[in-house]
């Protein structure tokens, strides 16, 4: 009897593998993958990893080492989660993003762009995490919406601000130009926007009462 195999370029050459039945996707016999999730056929997942209950994996996503991702979560685009990183509940992870070590993503969270979550950090609620922004170790992070725009303050070694397009540590925000606001072809009110986040920012990483949620 012939096995079939598949060779997940991970450096262990080609091992017993097989197709998902929802969505074909490359599964290893070390592996897990419930018939209620959906493996996509250019997804992958290897080594000891499982994917249970509604999740899906898809685009060229891969799922691997001793990776979970449960619940209704999504991983797609070139997204990878492995270590032992948990994606669960109905968060998203996507585009070029990673998760890994023993890092957490759950509730409503999204993960995206080439931003990364590793070490013990935990990402929940509603956060995004995006941009080239970095969440690691005990990392913690709060999350709000400024003049139609969603902002993400990040507390780690470095504490960085993401706001719009703009991710940077809080040192930088401290002496940001003048015209930031303008560079991106915005009106001038953004600037009083992007500092009134600033503001609030500071009084959360001081320890004293968290953001809220909405304008100042």
């Amino acid at each position: 009897m012939n096995t079939t195999t598949f060779d997940f370029n991970d450096g262990n050459g080609p091992v017993p593998a097989h197709r998902h039945p929802n969505g074909g996707g490359w599964v290893a016999e070390t592996a897990t993958a419930a018939d209620t999730a959906y493996v996509g056929p250019d997804a992958q997942v290897y080594g000891n990893a499982r994917v249970s209950g509604n999740a899906q994996v898809s685009g060229k996503a891969t799922v691997y080492d001793n990776a979970r991702v449960s619940g209704k979560a999504r991983v797609s685009g070139k997204a990878r989660v492995s270590g032992k990183a948990t994606v669960s509940g109905k968060a998203t992870v996507y585009s070029n993003a990673q998760v890994y070590d023993n890092a957490w993503v759950y509730g409503n969270a999204q993960v995206y762009d080439d931003a990364a979550v590793y070490g013990k950090a935990e990402v929940y609620g509603n956060a995004q995490v995006y941009g080239n922004a970095r969440v690691a170790k005990s990392s913690d992070i709060t999350w709000g919406c400024t003049g139609g725009y969603r902002w993400t303050v990040v507390v780690g070694p470095e504490p960085t601000l993401i706001y719009g397009c703009e991710a940077h540590p809080i040192e930088w925000w401290r002496n940001a130009p003048d015209d930031l606001s303008q560079r991106h072809g915005h009106l001038e009110i953004h600037n009083s926007n992007w500092r009134a986040v600033l503001a609030l920012a500071e009084v959360w990483l001081s320890g004293r009462d968290a953001p809220t949620e909405g304008t100042p």
